[in-house]
């Protein structure tokens, strides 16, 4: 598959994720317009941008009208995507460094943030094939 440089994002990414408004993306992801990728939706919300109520403000963020899952991101969250800080930070927290909320940082849904949730993210950060899977959130 062929990746296109998203500079908003920070990372390249598959093309059909790119986006400027839902309608870009496929069912069950939204777009997220700051940093212009498909993600999947927390819980499909709608919400108000800056609104904290309508979203779960520790699980997720509003991001065009939607909330979206902080699944892997605990580090700087609002427009960055999963960066190497955000495995930094949920190795912090394996070995209570750090504080993150089972719903972001346990990306592997087994009840406890290890090690393991940190290798995860990095093998999304680097493409390899890795899917994220938070407690709670889809």
């Amino acid at each position: 598959m062929t990746e296109v440089c998203n500079p908003l994002a920070g990372l390249c990414v598959d093309p059909s994720k790119v986006c400027a408004t839902d309608a870009d993306c496929v069912a069950g992801e939204i777009c997220n317009v700051e940093a212009g990728v498909c993600q999947t939706s927390g819980g499909g919300l709608v919400c108000e941008s800056g609104a904290v109520t309508a979203c779960d403000s520790e699980c997720s963020i509003c991001s065009g009208g939607h909330c979206l899952s902080l699944c892997g991101n605990p580090h700087e969250s609002v427009g960055s995507g999963v960066t190497a800080t955000d495995a930094l930070y949920i190795l912090r927290a394996a070995i209570a460094l750090e504080q993150c909320s089972m719903c972001v940082c346990d990306v592997n849904s087994t009840e406890t943030i290890t090690a393991v949730d940190s290798l995860a993210v990095l093998r999304l950060i680097v493409r390899l094939p890795e899917t994220l899977a938070c407690p709670g959130h889809p």
